[in-house]
C-alpha cells in the first residue's frame, strides 16, 4: 500500500469526534471496505467531515495517482485483500493495519495516466449510453400520452391566487388543482374516462401470514412481499416462504399475466402496478396487494391498464387518495383504487399503443445488454491493464 501520514485528526471546528477529510485524502470504511466502498478526494473536492468509522489516509502522490489508486483497489489481489481483512461474526470490519497491508501493482506514473485515462473516456462513453437508454424510456410516456392527447406534467409556479374553468373542478384542494391546470385533467384528452370500477370486475387482495425469514425454495409455497411490485416490474424473488404447518391457499397463487397493485407503501410507490410477465409456481398474494379481475368481455387490456396506473395524471390522483399518518408508510382503500379515472381508448387503439411500446421497450432492452457488455469488457481490460496481462503500450 502506497500510503504516508498518519490519519488526519484535526477537527477542532467541529463537534464531536470528526475527521477533517482534505483534497489527495483517502478514506475507507471499516464496515463496507470488503464491498468496495473506499473513496479518493481529489484536488478540486472542497475539505469535509468523517466519523472515526472511515479513517483517513494521505496518498504519496509522488508514486502513485489518486485516480489509479482507486481502480487498482476493486481489482485482483487488492479487491480479495479487501474481503478477507474483514473479520468479525456480525459485522465485519476492516482494520487500518490490514487495510496498509494489502498490496497494488505500482507502475509507472505515465502507465497509471494512461490506465486513468483509457478508463475516463470509455467512461464517458458508457454514461452517454446510459443517457440514451434514459432518454428511449423517457420516450415512452411521452408517446403513451400523446397517444391519448396528454401532455407531460409541467412545473407549476405556486401561486396565492389561480383561476379556473368548473368543468376543470374535480375535487377540493389547492394544490390538486393547480396540477389539473398543469397537465393532470383527464377529460382534456381524445378519448372518454372511466372509473376502475366500471372497467373491471373487482380488485381481490390476499393472506399475510407469519412466514419465514427467507424466500420460498423451488418446492415451496411462498406469499409476496410488497417489493414484488412496488417499481413497476414484478419480481417473483421478492417473497418469504409459508411455514410448513400452515396449509396453502391455491387460490390466492398468481398466474402470468395478472395484474397487482400495491395498497401500502410510501407516497411515491402506494398504488404501485405491475404485471406478471413471468413467475414460479406456488407463491401466493399478500393483503397488502390487489389483484386485477377482469370482466369476461373485458374492454381494457391488462397491459394497457399496467401502463396506463404509470401515468402522472392517473399517479397523483394515487397520491391524493392515500391516506397514514406516517410519511413513510401510505395506504390506498379499495373503494380509492375503484374510483380512479383512467382514459379508456377502442381496444383495437389499445393494442396500437402496446404494439409501440413493446417495440420501444425491446429496443431499450437490447440498448442496456450492449452497454452493460461494453462496461464487463472495459473494466475487464482495465483489470488486465493493472495486472500485467495486458500492456499499457498497445493502448
Amino acid at each position: 500500500m502506497y500510503i504516508k501520514g498518519d490519519p488526519v485528526t484535526d477537527y477542532s471546528n467541529y463537534k464531536g469526534r470528526l475527521f477533517l477529510v482534505n483534497p489527495n485524502r483517502f478514506i475507507f470504511s471499516k464496515i463496507n471496505a470488503k464491498r468496495g466502498c473506499i473513496y479518493y478526494s481529489p484536488e478540486n473536492q472542497n475539505p469535509f467531515a468523517v466519523s472515526s468509522e472511515y479513517p483517513v489516509l494521505k496518498l504519496d502522490t509522488k508514486q502513485i495517482l489518486g485516480d489509479y489508486f482507486n481502480l487498482a483497489m476493486r481489482v485482483g489481489p487488492a479487491r480479495e485483500g479487501l474481503v478477507g481483512s474483514a473479520a468479525g461474526m456480525a459485522k465485519a470490519r476492516t482494520n487500518l493495519a490490514d487495510f496498509k497491508n494489502i498490496q497494488i501493482p505500482l507502475l509507472s506514473l505515465a502507465e497509471q495516466k494512461a490506465i486513468v485515462d483509457r478508463k475516463r473516456k470509455a467512461q464517458d462513453k458508457i454514461v452517454a449510453a446510459f443517457l440514451r437508454v434514459d432518454e428511449l424510456a423517457n420516450g415512452i410516456q411521452q408517446r403513451f400520452l400523446e397517444y391519448l392527447g396528454l401532455k407531460l406534467l409541467q412545473e407549476q409556479e405556486k401561486l396565492k391566487g389561480f383561476a379556473m374553468f368548473w368543468k376543470d373542478f374535480e375535487r377540493w384542494g389547492v394544490r390538486y388543482n393547480q396540477q389539473a391546470l398543469a397537465g393532470l385533467n383527464l377529460a382534456m384528452g381524445k378519448y372518454p374516462t372511466v372509473f376502475l370500477r366500471d372497467a373491471i370486475a373487482d380488485l381481490e387482495n390476499g393472506w399475510s401470514p407469519q412466514c419465514l425469514n427467507r424466500p420460498a425454495e423451488d418446492e415451496e409455497w411462498g406469499v409476496l412481499k410488497l417489493g414484488a411490485v412496488s417499481f413497476g416490474l414484478f419480481n417473483d424473488r421478492e417473497n418469504k416462504a409459508l411455514p410448513k404447518h400452515l396449509k396453502p391457499h391455491p387460490m390466492l397463487e398468481v398466474k402470468k399475466g395478472q395484474v397487482l397493485i400495491s395498497r401500502a407503501n410510501i407516497p411515491r410507490l402506494v398504488g404501485a402496478c405491475a404485471i406478471v410477465s413471468e413467475t414460479r409456481p406456488r407463491l401466493m398474494l399478500c393483503d397488502k396487494i390487489f389483484r386485477v379481475v377482469f370482466c369476461a368481455d373485458s374492454a381494457i387490456e391488462a397491459e394497457y391498464l399496467d401502463e396506463v396506473m404509470k401515468l402522472p395524471q392517473v399517479r397523483h390522483q394515487i397520491e391524493a387518495a392515500a391516506t397514514g399518518t406516517s410519511a413513510t408508510m401510505q395506504n390506498i382503500t379499495k373503494p380509492s383504487l375503484l374510483a380512479l379515472n383512467l382514459p379508456l381508448p377502442p381496444l383495437l387503439v389499445q393494442r396500437q399503443i402496446l404494439q409501440d411500446i413493446v417495440a420501444s421497450r425491446a429496443e431499450i432492452a437490447r440498448e442496456r445488454v450492449a452497454v452493460n457488455r461494453i462496461a464487463r469488457e472495459i473494466n475487464a481490460e482495465i483489470e488486465a491493464l493493472i495486472l500485467g496481462t495486458k500492456k499499457v503500450s498497445e493502448l
